[in-house]
């Protein structure tokens, strides 16, 4: 994944979306995070698609097996279900569409982000939004709610 970092010095300049914030969508400029590798790893959507795929088809991908069957297990199991029952050690349980889905959603200044994967019909989707505009009032989250439901339900079976 040649364009995924947590660190801007690797990335290309052009290539990094400029981050918005706020209703009248005020650029936020390119910044680091001091939660690192909490938060902020940065991705290209083709990057994000194609390891999306990888975890759709249970560590494989591109004719290789990246993940062992135990490792992918606990990345998508439940890890503590006494403190939460959805979290597995990488990616929790929900729903989008109407289906249950495992994945990882994120957000922070200018950006929202969201890749989930229905492991059962081996499909998914990623959203990369360069802005997180969560001061209108709930509305831009219904809105992002509504995109990623839609998105769940337009998803078929991968090949």
């Amino acid at each position: 994944m040649a364009e995924t970092s947590f660190f801007l010095l690797y990335l290309a300049p052009e290539r990094i979306a400029q981050p918005y914030e706020g209703p009248t969508l005020v650029p936020q400029g390119l910044y680091g995070c001091p939660e690192y590798p909490a938060i902020q790893l940065r991705s290209s959507a083709s990057q994000l698609g194609r390891f999306a795929l990888m975890l759709a088809n249970s560590g494989a991908a591109e004719g290789a097996t990246l993940l062992s069957a135990k490792s992918f297990t606990a990345i998508v199991d439940r890890q503590a279900a006494a403190v939460d029952e959805d979290q597995g050690l990488a990616l929790y349980r929900t729903h989008r569409g109407g289906r249950a889905v495992v994945g990882i959603s994120g957000d922070d200044i200018g950006a929202r982000t969201e890749m989930f994967i229905d492991p059962i019909a081996r499909s998914g989707y990623v959203l990369l939004l360069n802005t997180n505009n969560a001061t209108l009032d709930g509305a831009f989250e219904k809105a992002v709610d509504d995109i990623t439901d839609k998105l769940m339900e337009l998803t078929g079976t991968l090949p």
